[in-house]
């Protein structure tokens, strides 16, 4: 592939292999694998789990070593390997150094093969998790946290908070079964690497770990519920020793998946935090700070733009903090700031050079290039330049129009 500078390799069974060299870092090697299917295709009976899937996992040990032995084996090494389950994907995932990518490609094979019931490991973290679990609600932040996931989703079960019940309803078997089921198919899955590797010497390796693994059948994803509709607001108190209060606003509405609505879902972002840093911590001092975070998820086929504001504020001024955010929200669906605009424009054009110098960012190009067949690298700096405040202004307002509103606002 000329465009995006990769190479893919097909193997006998059926698995892609992306390579990328680079040489950004003479002592990098990332690479991930993943596969349609992911916690989609389970129900209510598993979602205890599935939340706790990554760490069970990462708690067990590999072939014959327990997670120890294997810390052990590893001493003086740098290679790492881990497996991850998203509501769409299975994946493995882990880096290495140039010399230590055997034992990486050793770790992947096991991660496929054969993960290794470690019942110490298991009942060690789970006592862990306990004690944290009992000792939560003592966090104002944390009990926010737990709020703002129930509001956005809707109380969707699937996405709960972890309690101790979750910990009650969890089975170590159950999650060796998943892990078989979502990696029992390893010639389905697409295979990357991006670093300072030869090619050469990588080639065999690749042939004897991947080749190797049985080839499966290929799966596809079930959609998961997504970001509640409509109008919902969560007002509540929380007595604490030092009074806390905290806003979060979330904005989101269905969008096509491109690298446009990419750039301006960010750059609406940005432009917002620079209003609300002025407008409620510098001119107001109703907020110790605020910023606003905006992306473009994709979820399965379809996509998702959302925007969200972060306020933790002064809790005797939180009327007027939470009257700005909203005040800010709106004016800018009219008139966005030119100076601002230009800000932001600089910026991203900024970052975008030192991330085409950085290997987990072409890492996740070519994967959205291979997963969906949108290129958001060759458009990106274009679609900057593009901008301007009305363009910006019109996109908010539109995001805005859908009338998807999440607000969760804690106070003392």
């Amino acid at each position: 592939n000329k465009v995006l500078g990769y190479k893919e390799l097909t193997l006998s069974n059926g698995a892609r292999v992306i390579l990328k060299k680079t040489d950004f870092k003479d002592n990098e090697i990332q690479f991930q694998a993943s596969a349609k299917g992911g916690k989609g295709l389970y129900g209510k009976a598993d979602f205890s789990n599935l939340q706790l899937f990554e760490a069970v996992i990462g708690y067990s040990g590999l072939g014959n070593f327990s997670r120890q032995e294997l810390q052990k084996a590893l001493s003086g090494k740098q290679a790492s390997m881990s497996c991850g389950l998203s509501s769409y994907y299975q994946s493995v995932g882990g880096s290495c150094v140039p010399k230590d990518i055997e034992t990486m490609m050793q770790l992947l094979y096991l991660n496929f093969t054969n993960v290794a019931k470690d019942e110490a490991s298991y009942k060690a973290m789970m006592a862990q998790l306990e004690l944290g679990l009992k000792n939560k609600d003592l966090s104002p932040e944390s009990v926010f946290g737990d709020s703002l996931s129930l509001t956005i989703y809707g109380h969707e079960a699937r996405f709960a908070p972890m309690t101790l019940n979750t910990l009650k309803n969890v089975n170590y078997d159950r999650i060796l079964q998943i892990w078989k089921e979502r990696f029992a198919n390893p010639g389905q899955f697409v295979y990357y690497f991006v670093g300072n590797f030869d090619e050469s010497s990588l080639r065999p390796l690749i042939e004897k770990y991947i080749a190797s693994l049985p080839k499966g059948k290929a799966e596809t994803w079930k959609e998961v519920p997504s970001y509640v509709n409509g109008n919902v607001v969560n007002k509540f108190t929380r007595k604490s020793e030092t009074p806390k209060a905290i806003a979060l606003e979330l904005w989101h509405a269905p969008a096509a998946y491109n690298v446009e609505n990419k750039v301006l879902t960010d750059a609406a972002a940005q432009v917002l935090s620079m209003v609300y840093l002025k407008n409620i911590r510098e001119d107001a001092s109703a907020a110790y700070s605020v910023g606003a975070g905006g992306e473009l998820q994709r979820r399965g086929d379809k996509a998702v733009a959302l925007i969200q504001a972060y306020c933790p504020m002064d809790p005797n001024k939180s009327d007027l903090a939470l009257k700005l955010l909203a005040e800010g929200m709106k004016d800018n669906t009219m008139k966005m700031d030119a100076d601002k605009v230009q800000k932001v424009k600089d910026f991203m054009l900024k970052q975008a050079e030192l991330s085409a110098k950085n290997n987990s960012y072409w890492m996740d190009v070519i994967d959205e290039y291979i997963s969906t067949g949108v290129d958001l690298h060759s458009g990106y700096k274009a679609a900057v330049e593009s901008l301007t405040p009305a363009k910006i202004a019109a996109y908010l307002k539109s995001l805005v129009a859908a009338g998807n509103h999440a607000e969760v606002v804690m106070t003392p």
